[in-house]
C-alpha cells in the first residue's frame, strides 16, 4: 500500500512531533510505503496536489484534529474534481486533535497510545462511503455552526494565541480554554433573528442564539446534540438553540457520558422544533453573524445555503462502525 501522510506539527500542542519516529516504524512494520508531508506551509495545498499528480496513492492519511481534516478533505476533493480520470485515494483519519468529533463519531481509536491500532486499521479496516456537508464551495465532514459556538471559537483562538507566550502554557488543557471562552461569549451579544428553510419549506423564524448543522453525531468533543445523526444517510441534522439558558441545558443533557435514561428523558420531553433532518438548509439572518466550519472560523455572513454530497469520500473504519 502506498500512502501520503499529512500531519499537523501543532497537533496536541506540538506533542505529536515526538510520535513521528514511531509512526514511521509502524508504517514500515505494516509494509506501507509512506511519504510524510507537514501541512503548516502556506502553499501546502499546492504541494499535496503536485504530489498526487506525480504519483498514484492508495490513501491520504490526515494526522491532526477536525480542522486539519477539513483542509485535507477539501484539497483531496478539489484534486479529484480537476482530475476525474485519476482514481480518488481513500481518506484515513488519524485523530490527534482536541475535540476529534469525526473520529469519535466513526468510533476510531484516539491518541498516541492507540497509534498501532490506527495504523492497523489502515491495512485491515473496512471502506466506508462518507457523506459531506457543502457550503460556499467548501465540504465539511463534521459540522457548521452559526452564532454562539463560532463566537466561542473566536475567543478560544484569541486565548490560545496569548497563552503560547506564557511559561505555563503546557499546563493548561485545551478544554479549560474552551470553558473560559464559553463564559466570555455568554456575556457578549449572542442573539439574532433568523429564518430557517429546510428542503425548501420554512421550519423556523425568530430569535436564535446558535444553530448547529451536523454531518457527524459527536459535537464539541463530548456532546451528542443530534442523536439520530448518521454519516451515510444523505441527511444533515440541524439543532436549533434560541437562548443562553437553552444553550446551557441543551449541552448539559447532550453530554455523551450522561446516563442514557437521563438523555432519553430529555429527548422525549423536548419540543419538536429543537432539531430536524434535511438534505438542504437555508439560513437567512438579519445581519452578518459569526460562522465556524469543522473548527475553522470564516468571515461573518448573513446567508447560508447548505447541502449534502452523498458518499463524497471513501474512508477507513473499523469493523464495529461498518
Amino acid at each position: 500500500m502506498k500512502v501520503v501522510a499529512c500531519y499537523n506539527p501543532r497537533a496536541r500542542g506540538g506533542r505529536f512531533q515526538r510520535e513521528i519516529p514511531r509512526l514511521r516504524a509502524l508504517l514500515e512494520e505494516h509494509s506501507v510505503d509512506a511519504t510524510l508531508l507537514e501541512i503548516c506551509d502556506t502553499d501546502f495545498n499546492e504541494t499535496l496536489c503536485r504530489k498526487l499528480e506525480s504519483e498514484t496513492f492508495d490513501a491520504v492519511i490526515g494526522i491532526g484534529g477536525d480542522g486539519t481534516h477539513f483542509h485535507l478533505v477539501n484539497t483531496l476533493l478539489r484534486f479529484a474534481k480537476s482530475h476525474p480520470e485519476r482514481p480518488q485515494p481513500r481518506y484515513v483519519f488519524l485523530p490527534f486533535g482536541t475535540g476529534n468529533n469525526i473520529a469519535k463519531s466513526l468510533r476510531l481509536k484516539l491518541g498516541p497510545r492507540n497509534l498501532p491500532a490506527a495504523i492497523a486499521n489502515l491495512t485491515n479496516g473496512i471502506d466506508k462511503k462518507l457523506d459531506l456537508g457543502t457550503w460556499s464551495g467548501y465540504y465539511f465532514a463534521d459540522a457548521l455552526s452559526v452564532g454562539l459556538d463560532a463566537r466561542i471559537l473566536h475567543f478560544r483562538n484569541q486565548m490560545s494565541e496569548r497563552l503560547q507566550k506564557h511559561v505555563l502554557r503546557r499546563l493548561v488543557h485545551a478544554y479549560i480554554i474552551y470553558a473560559l471562552a464559553t463564559v466570555r461569549a455568554m456575556f457578549s451579544k449572542c442573539r439574532f433573528r433568523m429564518e430557517i428553510l429546510v428542503d425548501g419549506k420554512r421550519w423556523y423564524e425568530g430569535s436564535v442564539a446558535d444553530v448547529v448543522v451536523n454531518n457527524t453525531r459527536i459535537y464539541g468533543g463530548e456532546f451528542d446534540l443530534t442523536p439520530e445523526c448518521r454519516t451515510d444517510d444523505g441527511l444533515l441534522d440541524i439543532a436549533l438553540i434560541r437562548s443562553r439558558v437553552e444553550y446551557v441545558y441543551r449541552f448539559v443533557f447532550a453530554y455523551r457520558h450522561l446516563p442514557s435514561f437521563l438523555r432519553r428523558l430529555f429527548v422525549s420531553n423536548h419540543s419538536g422544533n429543537a432539531w430536524i433532518q434535511a438534505r438542504h438548509v437555508e439560513m437567512l439572518v438579519d445581519g452578518p453573524v459569526p460562522v465556524q466550519v469543522d473548527g475553522e472560523l470564516f468571515p461573518n455572513s448573513s446567508t447560508f445555503r447548505i447541502g449534502v454530497a452523498d458518499g463524497a469520500v471513501t474512508v477507513k473504519v473499523g469493523t464495529d462502525e461498518a
